[in-house]
């Protein structure tokens, strides 16, 4: 072969190479970084849509809940412990728990869902009546709060109680309008309306007290209670050192004086006192703090009423500190 075939070859060779190189550049320097910039955009738009629908979930969510956000104390902790402690205090005294002291405890944050929580410590002396009105009134209070615990023991020689509660607020921190002229469709006008009917609670500088949601934890009126309160959780007697506490139902005998009339006698053991008190039906009953009178004598109980109101069954052998309650209106 000659030098021009020589020649033809090389120019040949080179073509042929120059053609695969620029073919493979072509495939790294554009098809390649085309085909990632189009699979980006295809997830950039997923990620979009997805972000979309959770937006609209949110709201969704949120024009649901509004009326629990209408409840929430204000997102300002300072202004919400302050206002919130002054509310408490005014209501202890309404309700007549005396000796009482409320004091803020921990304020605790939640990044993930936005709300925060704060306790308060509360201690008084309450009679059963007094109780029961304040829990009647905490709950029909519109506030997003709750008693956490409760703890009541008799104070001695008393008919009061020794109350401690440990009581916890909320705040959520979501809060947001929208505009109902710019709803694009019936969905978004819906969140839109639901939204602005709370859309000022939480309030940054007060209690929601003018909001008026539906009160669901209060069956009635405060006398539909009353019942709690009569009746006395702690025996018919004081705490301490009662003779009351120590005075036993020891026979019910039945007695047929010189007529041939029949009587049953109640025979109470008051061992404080060393001695016997002997009682029929119509007979008042004074022993220590408990004051009550005989309304029936059977051959295994004794009923008594006490107050006018209150009824209580004392079985045979039994102590007068253990008798129980009956619904008044038996008898």
């Amino acid at each position: 072969m000659g030098n021009l075939g020589k020649i033809c070859v090389l120019l040949a060779a080179l073509s042929v190479g120059a053609a695969g190189g620029g073919y493979a550049f072509y495939k790294k320097a554009y098809v390649k970084p085309r085909a990632e910039i189009a699979q980006q955009r295809t997830n950039f738009e997923a990620f979009i849509q997805a972000c979309k629908q959770r937006g609209e979930n949110w709201d969704k969510t949120a024009a649901q809940l509004a009326p629990i956000y209408a409840l929430s104390m204000p997102s300002n902790p300072q202004n919400s412990r302050i206002e919130y402690q002054i509310w408490l205090e005014q209501m202890l005294e309404f309700c007549n728990l005396t000796e009482a002291q409320a004091q803020a405890g921990r304020y605790v944050r939640n990044q993930a869902t936005g709300s925060a929580t704060q306790t308060y410590s509360v201690k008084a002396n309450a009679s059963t009546a007094a109780l029961t009105q304040f829990l009647y009134e905490f709950y029909w209070t519109p506030f997003l709060h709750r008693i956490a615990a409760l703890d009541m023991r008799p104070i001695e020689n008393s008919d009061d109680l020794a109350v401690s509660m440990t009581i916890e607020t909320s705040a959520i921190t979501y809060k947001e309008k929208r505009d109902i002229a710019t709803a694009t469709n019936e969905s978004e006008k819906a969140v839109a309306q639901a939204l602005a009917r709370h859309a000022d609670y939480p309030a940054p500088d007060k209690l929601p007290i003018d909001a008026t949601p539906t009160r669901v934890l209060a069956s009635g009126p405060l006398a539909a209670y009353a019942p709690f309160a009569e009746t006395s959780l702690f025996r018919a007697v004081r705490s301490g050192i009662d003779s009351a506490d120590y005075a036993r139902l020891t026979a019910t005998p039945e007695v047929t004086d010189e007529k041939g009339t029949a009587t049953r006698f109640s025979r109470w053991r008051v061992e404080t006192e060393d001695r016997v008190l002997t009682l029929k039906v119509g007979d008042r009953m004074q022993i220590g703090s408990f004051d009550a009178d005989v309304v029936e004598i059977d051959a295994e109980f004794v009923l008594l009423r006490q107050d006018e109101e209150r009824l209580w069954v004392v079985p045979l052998g039994e102590k007068l500190s253990d008798a129980v309650a009956v619904p008044a209106n038996l008898y």
